[in-house]
């Protein structure tokens, strides 16, 4: 009989573990993708399955252990800055649209209404329309006219869902008062959403940062806990479509 064509592995070697690797590769492909969508809970499985074979691997048949290692590695630290990153984000936009709700619902007179959202309102958007304000105390308006007062509660979405809920626009919606859909201009990112529990009903708060083109890393960067930040250019209201009034 001929002698093989190849040469045989040579003295001790070992194959290395598909688990370990399938670990390791799906939590760098993982991270990346939960940093984008900040869906931390994905990371969940490449982190169960590297403490698997950390642990189970028989380092005599297999190779592989620190493969395992590294996926655990990987996953603990990008799945807690990713929760954490959410968390922030989800923190800023309770924060800013909450104050701006607290404005228009209980301030006691026009000026100290109109003071109070200056300190949160981009300039270039009361440039161009010096009446900005009390185009947002009508909106308030109509959405309490319509739903009764403000519960003083802003829900935001769970945790579970990621950061893309906070700054995707909700299907299907219409702006309370008008049959209007939203606008066309605004850039994917550039709008904080968040829901507001009135007596009859919650209503998706739209807070556009600027002139609608800026991003949420604006509001990150510049936002100070408890401090008004002036970057808000427009605030509006949106019920779902199809939607009876209460």
């Amino acid at each position: 009989m001929p002698p093989p064509s190849h040469p045989a592995p040579p003295p001790g070697w070992r194959p290395i573990s598909g688990l370990a690797l399938a670990s390791f590769l799906a939590a760098l492909m993982l991270a990346i993708f939960a940093a984008m969508s900040g869906l931390w809970i994905v990371l969940v499985l490449p982190l169960a399955l590297g403490l698997y074979a950390f642990f189970t691997l028989d380092s005599t048949k297999k190779r592989g252990r620190m493969l395992g290692m590294w996926a655990v590695l990987i996953s603990a630290a990008s799945g807690s800055c990713t929760w954490y990153g959410t968390s922030q984000l989800g923190g800023m936009v309770k924060e800013v649209s909450s104050s701006l709700l607290n404005i228009l619902a209980f301030s006691e007179s026009d000026e100290d209404r109109s003071k109070s959202l200056r300190a949160w309102t981009w300039p270039e958007a009361l440039e161009k329309d010096p009446q900005l304000h009390e185009t947002w105390n009508t909106r308030f308006a109509s959405v309490v006219a319509l739903y009764g007062p403000w519960k003083e509660t802003i829900e935001l979405p769970s945790q579970f869902e990621g950061v893309t809920p906070l700054y995707v626009a909700p299907d299907h919606v219409v702006e309370v008062g008008t049959k209007d859909a939203l606008p066309l201009g605004w850039k994917p990112g550039s709008v904080l959403w968040a829901r507001a529990v009135f007596e009859k009903g919650t209503i998706h708060v739209a807070v556009v940062l600027e002139n609608g083109e800026a991003s949420p890393l604006t509001l990150a960067k510049n936002y100070r806990p408890g401090e008004a930040t002036q970057l808000i250019g427009d605030l509006r209201f949106y019920r779902p479509k199809g939607a009876k009034a209460p």
